[in-house]
This record gives structure tokens, sequence and C-alpha cells, in this order.
């Protein structure tokens, strides 16, 4: 049977475009199969409707015409449905899911290891489709999950095992798929590698072949999700290494893959604290080439700067460490409380903070220093690069530096120091922001003294008052500072200097470039030559007859006489 067009059918003429063959009147057996054609089609389309009670209501369909019900508010009644009896009669009967292979699951109640969840639809087939969900809170045990306010049903590894702390994350989505009688994850942010090792362990006393299979499937992810878990894991022997997502909890920045660091199986005790040993006896070393302060048990401050535990034992603890491997040390971002300084490095590293997110890397003394050129951080004959970091003190404490770099004596004349995007502001809280001095540098390379310290490049910098100086330089070579800036406010600085520059007869201070920034305060100047300060000072420019070959860009007031061969421009 051939069913015409409707523009043949309701065509306006007998024949179509020939006005003279007069009116053309429909027939009526092509129209009957013109329109039981179209309602085939649309039967066969489905109709949609929001809610299942929006669906029993419309009965005017044939038998065997299709609906889908998409919005209902009962999970259970959304989905595919066909009709049965004649139109105006008979009712709907539901066959199938809905088109698409994810039902998200949105966690609305219970806890980390009792999830309450809810889903748009209960699938008459849930082994065909993959499960969404997003925890609100990480799971810390084995774990149960409620869908719909149905009985609680377990939450598995791939391997049918029960999770282990960690293998939801709070806010990383995960994926599972659902079985008989648990739902299984998929794809998370943690690997559970320790609940794995554990069943491959269990299934050894029964069968030693499936162990050695699961055992070698569970070492394979290398991964533990905290420093404790790994401590806890017995590890085949076959693994050489193995990595942390957290140092007690998964995501504090402690694990091993926060710096892209592992922990490399080692033969005896090493002789530092960057190892892990695991249930079986065997050490761990932590290897790579930047370690985390988070790493040796350092927690940034979370109630109050003033009163939360020390970070100093654990910052040395991790010093000591980047002096034996001669590896960079991280601060994270975040407060470190310190009752005590830090440990000077005894090798050139890099220890650098972070700027961003919202939160610097700021060291917090809250000790008094009997030594008043000791700093915070101090330096010795081994110089270094400091970034991202600042340096702030409590109210009430005092003595020392912010910042030191002190050649000893013998020392081998360098110092080979970079400071960038550095920061010191403690006010009366220590004797001086920043010092860097070569005066103790009596002996020098083979004993003829005065070398000095050399090689200073300090950029983007910013040095406040302090109670006597913002900046001391004593005995300098070779220094260049870009965009530094030395101010008196915030301290006493009694000295009313806030940039002293002095030398030695010696170990005079020389081939200086200061560039860029304001002194705000006055520059004291003794046995320095060879000098550039092209900068505004914003006091004094007082100098000794041993300065010579200087220049000052510009000084607002009095300038000393005393100097040869030395000017301020203005």
């Amino acid at each position: 049977m051939t069913v015409l067009k409707a523009s043949e059918i309701w065509r306006d003429y007998e024949t179509d475009g020939v006005p003279a063959s007069g009116p053309h009147q429909p027939v009526k057996r092509d129209v009957s199969q013109w329109g039981s054609t179209l309602e085939s089609m649309l039967a066969q389309l489905g109709l949609g409707f929001a809610t299942k009670a929006a669906l029993d209501a419309s009965l005017l369909y044939s038998a065997n015409t299709l609906a889908m019900v998409y919005a209902d508010s009962t999970a259970a009644n959304n989905g595919i449905y066909v009709k049965s009896g004649t139109s105006g009669s008979g009712s709907w009967s539901r066959i199938g899911d809905l088109p698409g292979t994810i039902v998200p699951l949105t966690v609305t109640g219970g806890t980390g290891n009792a999830i309450v969840a809810t889903a748009p639809v209960d699938p008459l087939q849930p082994g065909a489709k993959l499960y969404l969900i997003t925890p609100t809170a990480n799971n810390t045990t084995a774990t149960t999950i409620v869908v719909n306010g149905a009985s609680a049903v377990s939450i598995k590894n791939a391997f049918g095992a029960s999770l282990a702390s960690g293998s939801l994350i709070m806010g990383n989505p995960a994926i599972m798929i659902r079985t008989a009688t648990d739902f299984r994850l998929l794809i998370a942010a943690a690997i559970d590698g320790n609940s794995i090792l554990a069943d491959a362990q269990a299934a050894a006393v029964s069968a030693a072949s499936s162990a050695t299979t699961a055992t070698a499937a569970a070492n394979a992810t290398l991964n533990f999700a905290t420093r404790t878990a790994a401590m806890a894991a017995t590890i085949g022997g076959s693994v050489t290494h193995i990595t942390t997502t957290g140092y007690t909890t998964v995501g504090d920045g402690g694990g091993s893959i926060a710096t892209g660091a592992i922990y490399k199986r080692v033969g005896s005790l090493p002789g530092h604290s960057g190892y892990i040993q695991s249930a079986d006896g065997a050490y761990w070393e932590l290897t790579g080439p930047w370690v985390s302060v988070l790493q040796f048990g350092a927690v940034g401050a979370v109630a109050d700067l003033d009163t939360d535990p020390d970070c100093a034992a654990a910052i040395n603890l991790c010093m000591a460490y980047c002096n034996l491997k001669r590896t960079n040390m991280k601060f994270p971002s975040g407060s470190y409380p310190l009752d005590s300084a830090i440990t000077a490095p005894t090798f050139i590293i890099h220890m650098a903070g972070e700027q961003g997110g919202g939160q610097p890397s700021i060291l917090y003394k809250r000790y008094v220093e009997a030594d008043a050129t000791r700093g915070v951080i101090s330096f010795g004959a081994w110089g270094a690069t400091i970034s991202d970091i600042q340096i702030a003190a409590k109210a009430g404490v005092s003595g020392g530096s912010g910042f030191s770099a002190i050649l000893p004596t013998n020392a081998p004349n360098v110092g080979v120091l970079r400071l960038r995007n550095f920061y010191v502001s403690c006010g009366d809280g220590v004797d001086q922001s920043l010092i860097i001095s070569g005066t103790n540098n009596t002996g020098g390379v083979g004993g003829t003294g005065g070398k000095g310290y050399r090689s200073i490049e300090m950029e983007s910098c910013h040095f406040f008052g302090a109670k006597n100086y913002s900046v001391v330089l004593t005995s300098v070579v070779n220094l260049n500072a870009s965009n530094v800036f030395c101010d008196t406010s915030g301290g006493s600085v009694v000295t009313t200097y806030s940039l002293n520059c002095t030398g030695t007869a010696s170990a005079p201070s020389s081939f200086i470039n200061w560039s860029g920034a304001v002194i705000n305060g006055s520059l004291n100047l003794d046995r320095v030559s060879n000098a550039i300060f092209n900068s505004i000072v914003q006091a004094n420019v007082d100098n000794t007859s041993n300065v010579a070959s200087t220049t000052v860009m510009r000084a607002l007031g009095t300038v000393g006489t005393n100097w040869t061969n030395s000017r301020v421009i203005n």
C-alpha cells in the first residue's frame, strides 16, 4: 500500500499546478491511510510525561503506545512505559530505564563511612549502569551506602574487598558499578592499596597461588593513603618503591606525591628522619629533588599563631635530611610557629615557599634570641636560594635577625646567596631584618684573611624596620639588589639607619649595585668603594673618609662630605 503525501492529498487542482483542471476533492481513503500512518509513527516515537500521575491520567492512546516519565519525585516511577488496552481504557506498565549510562548519586546525609544518597531513577537493570558520586567526607574504614531510602549496601573496591581509609575523598568524584550484592569502586582519587594487599595476604592461607596474584595486583599501585598506613602494611619483597598521598590524613600535603618524591626501599636504617619502616621490617627512604617540611611532621598554625604547636623541630629534621641528601626544601602555604631558630644548611640548596592560594608561607618567630646576629634562617659558608618566604614575629620577643648570612673563620670566601620575593617584618622582635657579613672570615682561604661575603643577588625583597637596623651589610663583595625596599616602619630603628653598609680595613664592602627602590630612612656608609645606590634615600646619607667611588642617586636629607670621589646626584 502506497501512502500519499499530504501535498498530494490536499492539492489545489485535480491536475497539480493546472487551474483549468478544476478544484481537487480529497479522497477519504487517502486521508484515512495518511492519518493511520501518522498515528503509528507517533506511537513508536513515544510520549513524555513529567510525572507518573500525569501518565496514568492519559489513557486516550491505543495499545502498545510507548511513553516515558522523566521527572517524578519518586525515582522508581521514572522510566519507559507501554500502554495496554484500547484507547480510553487500560493502563501503563514500566518496561525499561530512561536512556543514559550514568546515574548521578547526590549525597544528602550520613557520614564518610555510612553514606546516604539519592538518585533520579531506580534502574530495573542496575548492573547496566555506572554510578557517579562525589563524597562530602573522607571514609576511614569499610563503607556502606543507602540510595533512595533502600537498605544499606557495602561499597567494595574493584577486587571485592572492603574499602580502606582514604579510598573516598571529600570533593573528588568516584565511579562505581552495581552488582547483585554491593557497589564496586572503579575510579577514585586514592588507590586502595592497603585493603587489596590485606585481602591478598588473607587469601594466601587458603590458596597460595591466588595470594600471589592478588599481592602482585595490590603492590602494583605502590600507593598508600597516609604515612601511617604504609607503616602498618606488609609489602611484598618485589616492590622497590612506594608513594603516599598524605602524612596523617589524605591530601594534607605531607604525602610523597606532594613534591613528586617517592619512598625507595633501602637495606638498612637511614641516618635521617625521612624514612618509613613498614610492618614487615623494610626501610623506605624518601627520595626526590624536593621535599616538604610537611613530610617531616610540620603542621601550619590552625587556631592561634601564638599558641599552636611549634614547627621548628620538624623543620630542623627536614633540614638535616636536606643537608645529608643535598635536596631542596619546600614550605607549602601556611604559617609555621617557631620556638627556636632553623638550623643552617651545609650545602647550597633552595628553600622555597608559596605566595599563591590566598596564603603565603610565613615563618613566625616566638622566641627570644641571645645571639644578636643569628637569624630565624641563617646561612654560613654555604649560600643558598630563598624564595617566596615571609618572616614575622610575635609581639614581645626580641633578639637576633630575621635572616642572617655570616661567613665563619677560614671560610672559602664565597656566599652565592640568592634572595627572591623575600619579606621580613618582625618589628622589634629582631635586632635587624637582614644581616650579611664577611667580617668573621679572618683567616680566609689559605689563611690570607679579609675575603668578605661574595656573590649576592636580591630581587623583589622587602625589609621592614627592626630594633636597630632594617638591613646590615658588612664586608660584602659583588652584591646586586633589584627592587629591594628598606623601610624603618614597624620597628624602633634606634640607629635611624634603614641601610647600614660598612666593611673593615682588610675587607671593605665593594662592587655594590643597589637599585630600583626606596631606602626609607637614612643610609650609613663606612669602608665602602665602587658602589652605586640607584635609589631615593628618604633621610640622610652619612659617610666617612673610608668611602670612595660611590654614587647615590638622590637624598632628601643631609649628605656627609667626608667621602672621596663620591657624590649624590639629586
